[in-house]
């Protein structure tokens, strides 16, 4: 059925959760199929194929990856689903089984997967496109140099389910990148699974940072999540090219070494703190953002404390905070030293606080700075410090940079006017959810 509907041009629709790795391999698999004369429908309603790229990080996450299958069954008996991604892994490794109509393909991560996925889908012997030059449905473009992780941190199930760390050529990524700035793509955001542990031969990180800052074209360059053993002197050097955003986005997880070891964790509290440090001495001005897990078992009155000093002396201008929930398959998911959820939910609402009080002064720190901002709709955008920005004035096309003096604040919101006249980096994006949607 599925060969017959390929040979009949038949349309797609993809829909894509969890991390910037999977909005990637989203947008590889559409060009796949567009590149072998599928055509993107224009929302779920009527496609004949509805592929759901599926996270399973969390037991949340699963639950809403499963939630988008139900409901993409519901489209019709004429509509065939596909899922693919973490959850598809993460039920093999479990035995779960997903509704027997669906067509379960590991798929999106690696190019043997994908070529799998193709072949279901009646296209023996393709495989995704070397590069891709456009990121349908989204202003920033998410650039991927990596698959996969070695950590094996022991709250965490996606070492087992995408597979140990693998990176790609510098040559495909610099040519990929070429061709979305050619685009007129004004950010690039690099990203991998795990990103600091890209390689190639003798290059490490800074040198593919190095690499991508050299390209000529009007855009910047934005890293995505790097372990702190990964964020060492030369990336730093790398970074200060002022085409790279000077924003680190850092998970902390824990400011307590006790916490930091039984979660597997390769720093202390204090490596943290000097990372931060030595980022201010290199870096213009920058930001930090991080996350946090609240609650692993163990975590005392005292470690929770510990991490908030840490916050408090880091200062990040925005945390994720993430209540700690076992996952089935991972080494913590065994620990018995539960906190109990009152005691949880007493110290979210006061890292809530405190973090909330961090981004809002970190906020107020910015007015009467310059600030270079990208819109993404409605004149708000991301400045390079990963600040959310609203810009005065008559509506702006997404996609546009311009500069931007901040003169309030709203909450955590920069609020500003340009600086000058603005002008676009591109052609302004269709706003056709398309594949990556």
């Amino acid at each position: 059925m599925l060969a017959a509907m390929a040979e009949r041009a038949k349309s797609f629709w993809l829909e894509t959760l969890g991390c910037k790795a999977n909005q990637y391999d989203s947008q590889r698999l559409g060009r796949a199929l567009t590149d072998l004369g599928w055509r993107p429908a224009a929302g779920p309603e009527g496609a004949d194929l509805i592929l759901v790229n599926t996270c399973a990080v969390t037991a949340e996450a699963g639950r809403k990856s499963r939630q988008h299958l139900r409901r993409a069954l519901r489209r019709g008996a004429g509509t065939r689903v596909v899922a693919t991604g973490c959850l598809v892994a993460f039920n093999r490794l479990t035995g779960e089984e997903l509704p027997p109509e669906v067509l379960a393909l590991a798929g999106g991560a690696r190019e043997e997967e994908m070529g799998e996925l193709l072949a279901r889908l009646g296209h023996p012997g393709a495989g995704p496109p070397a590069t891709i030059a456009a990121f349908r449905g989204r202003t920033r473009a998410f650039l991927k140099a990596q698959e996969g992780c070695d950590n094996h941190c022991t709250y965490c199930i996606i070492p087992r389910l995408r597979g140990p760390s693998c990176s790609r050529p510098l040559a495909a990524i610099l040519a990929e990148a070429e061709g979305l700035i050619a685009g007129g793509v004004p950010e690039l955001v690099l990203t991998g699974v795990c990103l600091g542990d890209w390689r190639e031969g003798k290059s490490r990180i800074p040198d593919l940072v190095a690499a991508l800052a050299a390209l000529p074209g009007d855009f910047r360059l934005r890293l995505s999540s790097l372990e702190p053993e990964h964020c060492d002197p030369e990336l730093l050097a790398a970074m200060a090219s002022p085409k790279v955003c000077p924003h680190l986005h850092l998970p902390l997880q824990s400011g307590a070494d006790p916490v930091l070891r039984r979660m597997g964790r390769k720093y202390v509290r204090e490596d943290f703190l000097e990372l931060v440090a030595a980022a201010r001495r290199t870096l213009a001005e920058p930001a930090l953002t991080t996350d946090v897990i609240l609650g692993f078992p163990g975590e005392e009155e005292e470690h929770f404390a510990q991490t908030l000093e840490v916050l408090a002396r880091a200062a990040p201008v925005r945390t994720h905070l993430f209540p700690y929930s076992p996952r089935r398959g991972t080494a913590a998911a065994r620990l018995e030293e539960r906190v109990p959820l009152p005691v949880l939910r007493a110290r979210a609402e006061a890292a809530r606080r405190l973090t909330g009080a961090l981004a809002r002064a970190a906020a107020r720190e910015r007015i009467g700075r310059r600030e270079e901002v990208v819109l993404e709709g409605r004149n708000r955008g991301w400045s390079g410090r990963y600040q959310r920005v609203r810009v005065a004035g008559p509506p702006r096309p997404s996609g546009w940079r311009l500069a931007v003096e901040i003169t309030a604040v709203a909450g955590e919101e920069l609020v500003g006017r340009p600086c000058g006249e603005p002008g676009p980096t591109g052609e302004k994006p269709s706003g056709d959810p398309g594949p990556g949607a």
